[in-house]
């Protein structure tokens, strides 16, 4: 089984598409889920504001088995512009970096990329500083640009809030004019929203940049103590981060049970069976089903009438009102404003039937043809027992018993040996039928 995930831009028919995890639909643990990761998306795509469908296809040996349509659209915002012309936004010598323009979750983890306009001078050494809200982010960790030395990092503030990195020279392979531009790449720093983050949006000394030290190849400084800058959601630069949290909401629920025949083996155990309906929410930031929970406040229904099946707390339990046969009802589950349906049979056995493996028990003889005896007792063939109710195995469900112990008797749950010649009748313990 293969199952793919396309979107298809609106505006131009044009599809990218992506692979999605089936090992899970067989794994309980994962509650039979599969996972479709979106892929990543042409800016072209975010030129301007747009929509996108989506087709779910599923495919078997080649085959397409499924394609369906979601009736939901995906939503395109149009990108600042400075996602392509970084280079153009700023005139004169400053640090900067660039943030996410899409929301965030709490727990995310993003990149702050870090970049410097040097001036028209070469960039051979740099401190830069950068300031964080530590009430909703912390830091991850880092990874430095090519051209410099090793970038040494420290932390200061009552609560570490700020963030200083510093590299000395350029690596002996890095050349003036590769460190010389208005955005040449310095580092990235990697911080996380914390996961007590409450949605909302963080503007106001939420993230900044500050230029300690910019210095050339010559030795001489050329900027000190210098506000930078940020890019975010917004157009142009801005001295303060723009971040926004998003909240979790459930985006569906989806509900099933281990069988989708409940069979009434009541009727042969004495114990009327349940199977309980297991109701899973899906919420916007299921990243690898990370959050997929069971909603234990879930409300079930079904079209079968209480005398067949009794339904609490979402737990389906066959009725011993002596119905026969197979009847085919549907069951409903609602969380929210989420529904979710399943076709169920319910069954009850009509008939049984006991079945031996071997019909004839013979004295066992030996490679002489000699009766084989234990002290005095002839010995005879085993054969095991077996009980159906309607073509299915209900052997574990029911008690045998004989009419004659002195022709065989019963060995273990379902095991029967002949004693002696002559006839024996095989029997359920109690008359179910």
């Amino acid at each position: 089984l293969n199952v793919r995930l396309i979107l298809a831009l609106d505006s131009t028919n044009e599809t990218v598409q992506t692979a999605c995890a089936v090992s899970s639909l067989q794994n309980p643990q994962d509650h039979y889920l599969g996972f479709c990761m979106g892929p990543p998306l042409p800016n072209g795509w975010f030129a301007s504001d747009g929509t996108a469908s989506v087709v779910l296809e599923a495919s078997y040996s080649s085959t397409i088995v499924l394609s369906n349509r979601l009736s939901d659209q995906v939503t395109l915002v149009q990108r600042p512009g400075w996602h392509s012309q970084l280079a153009q936004q700023l005139t004169s010598a400053a640090a900067f970096g660039t943030l996410p323009s899409s929301p965030l979750f709490a727990g995310e983890t993003f990149e702050l990329k870090v970049y410097a306009h040097t001036g028209g001078f070469a960039l051979s050494t740099f401190w830069v500083w950068i300031t964080i809200d530590t009430s909703f982010l912390s830091y991850v960790d880092h990874v430095q640009s090519s051209l410099y030395n090793t970038v040494s990092f420290e932390t200061a503030g009552n609560s570490n809030e700020v963030l200083r990195f510093r590299a000395v020279g350029l690596k002996a392979t890095a050349t003036d004019e590769e460190a010389t531009g208005s955005a040449v790449y310095l580092f990235s720093v990697r911080l996380r929203a914390l996961n007590s983050s409450t949605a909302g949006r963080y503007d106001r000394d939420a993230l900044s940049v500050y230029a300690r030290q910019f210095i050339n190849p010559g030795s001489n400084l050329f900027l000190k103590d210098s506000p930078g800058y940020l890019f975010d959601d917004r157009e142009g630069p801005n001295r303060d981060g723009r971040l926004e949290i998003a909240p979790v909401v459930t985006r569906g629920v989806f509900a099933y049970t281990r069988t989708t025949t409940f069979s009434n083996f009541g009727v042969l155990s004495g114990d009327p069976p349940e199977y309980a309906v297991i109701s899973v929410t899906t919420t916007n930031y299921d990243l690898a089903l990370k959050d997929a929970s069971v909603a234990q406040d879930a409300a079930c229904s079904s079209t079968a009438s209480e005398d067949i099946l009794v339904l609490r707390d979402c737990v389906a339990r066959i009725a011993n009102s002596g119905f026969s046969g197979s009847h085919q009802h549907i069951l409903t589950v609602r969380f929210g404003n989420f529904t979710a349906t399943f076709d169920f049979s319910v069954f009850s056995p009509t008939s049984i039937q006991i079945i031996a493996d071997d019909l004839e028990l013979n004295q066992i003889h030996d490679a002489h043809n000699m009766p084989v005896a234990c002290g005095s007792n002839a010995m005879y063939q085993h054969a095991a027992l077996y009980a159906e109710a309607d073509s299915l195995d209900v052997t574990h469900l029911v008690q045998f018993d004989v009419d004659n112990e002195s022709v065989a008797v019963l060995t273990g749950p379902n095991g029967l040996r002949g004693v002696a010649p002559g006839f024996v009748q095989v029997r359920l313990r109690e008359d179910i039928f």
